[in-house]
C-alpha cells in the first residue's frame, strides 16, 4: 500500500520552497514550464500513475482491461463502444468497489450542439436553446429526417452526424436531473439506481455517455494498491470527432 514517507514530506517542502523562488524572482517567473515539476512532486507524495489504454477503435482495449483485472468491469463490444474517459481506481475491499459518474454541464452540451449543428455535414444555421423542449423536438425531429433521408443512422457520414446529435439530445433530456447549469456534478451509481452489473452498459457508446464527462471505477485488485490508474479513452482514430480530440489531449497530458 502507498503511504506518504518523511522523505517524500520532505521532498515536497523543498520543491515547494523552489517553485515559490521562480514565482517571486522576475527573472525566472514565467520563463520555465513548472507543470512537470509539480506533476513529478505530487507523484513523489501521493503516488499516482496514469496508465493509458490508446488504440484504433475497435482494437480490444476496454477488453484487454477486463481481463487484466479478470473482471467485465467495462462495456466491450465491436465497433465505436468507448466514447468517454473511464478512470479505474483502488477500492480497498470488494465491498467498497463502486462506480461514479461525471456528467457534463448544460453549458458544455449546448456548446457541443451548436458545433455540430454547424458543422460542415449537417450545416443548420439556426441555433437551438436546449433549456426549451419545443426547440429540442424540433432539432430532433431535423435529425430524424436527415438519417430517413439518407437511408438510415450509419449509411453516411450525414447521417452519422445527426444519429451522433440526436444522442446528445436524447442523452440530455434523459439525465437532465444530474446535469448542472455551469460545473460538473459526479453521482454514485446508486444515485442513478444502478447496481453494480448494470454500470457499464450503463455508459456505453450511445445517448448516456453523450453527456457524461467521465466514468470513475473503484475495482479491489492488486494492479491499482500501489497508486496505478488505469484509463480507457476512445479510439484515436473515434468516428466522433469530440471522443478523438479526448484522446490526443489525454496522450499529451503530463500525468499520463
Amino acid at each position: 500500500m502507498k503511504q506518504i514517507t518523511s522523505e517524500s514530506k520532505s521532498i515536497e517542502i523543498h520543491i515547494n520552497s523552489l517553485l515559490r523562488l521562480v514565482d517571486k524572482e522576475p527573472f525566472l517567473k514565467g520563463k520555465h514550464d513548472i507543470r512537470k515539476i509539480k506533476t513529478s512532486r505530487d507523484k513523489v507524495v501521493d503516488p499516482r500513475f496514469e496508465i493509458i489504454f490508446a488504440g484504433t477503435y475497435s482494437a480490444g482495449k476496454s477488453m484487454l482491461i477486463n481481463a487484466l483485472l479478470g473482471n467485465d468491469l467495462l462495456y466491450s463490444a465491436t465497433g465505436h463502444a468507448t466514447g468517454l474517459e473511464c478512470y479505474i481506481e483502488f477500492a480497498k475491499s470488494q465491498e467498497e468497489e463502486r462506480c461514479d459518474f461525471t456528467f457534463l454541464s448544460v453549458k458544455e452540451i449546448q456548446e457541443e450542439v451548436n458545433d455540430r449543428c454547424q458543422s460542415k455535414t449537417l450545416k443548420i444555421k439556426k441555433k437551438y436553446d436546449i433549456n426549451k423542449d419545443k426547440e429540442i423536438e424540433d432539432l430532433s425531429q431535423q435529425c430524424q429526417q436527415i438519417i430517413q433521408e439518407e437511408g438510415g443512422s450509419k449509411s453516411t457520414e450525414k447521417a452519422e452526424e445527426a444519429n451522433g446529435l440526436q444522442e446528445l439530445l436524447n442523452g440530455f433530456k434523459e439525465n437532465r436531473k444530474y446535469i448542472h447549469e455551469h460545473q460538473h456534478q459526479t453521482f454514485a451509481m446508486e444515485d442513478l439506481g444502478l447496481a453494480p452489473q448494470e454500470a457499464h452498459k450503463y455508459a456505453r457508446r450511445g445517448s448516456n455517455s453523450a453527456v457524461l464527462q467521465r466514468i470513475t471505477y473503484y475495482c479491489h485488485h492488486t494492479l491499482l494498491e500501489d497508486g496505478n490508474v488505469l484509463v480507457d479513452l476512445p479510439g484515436i482514430d473515434a468516428p466522433v470527432q469530440r471522443d478523438a480530440e479526448l484522446t490526443d489531449r489525454k496522450v499529451a497530458d503530463t500525468n499520463t
